[in-house]
């Protein structure tokens, strides 16, 4: 499993795990519900995207 596909992972067991839709998750992250199900398909999101949705879901991100 590549790094993107285990990033898309997480946040969509995140988001489960919080019970919080793909609209709702894409509400809190001022985004689309579509960017989030694009991170979730794996599709090429900003980091900077990224970041806010891991920050949203409590998420520590390591650099």
């Amino acid at each position: 499993m590549g790094e993107e596909q285990h990033l898309s992972r997480i946040i969509r067991v995140k988001r489960l795990e919080k019970e919080l839709s793909q609209i709702e998750l894409s509400r809190m992250t001022e985004t689309s519900r579509t960017f989030i199900q694009n991170i979730e398909k794996e599709e090429n999101p900003t980091i900077k995207r990224i970041e806010r949705v891991f920050q949203e879901l409590g998420i520590k991100i390591v650099y």
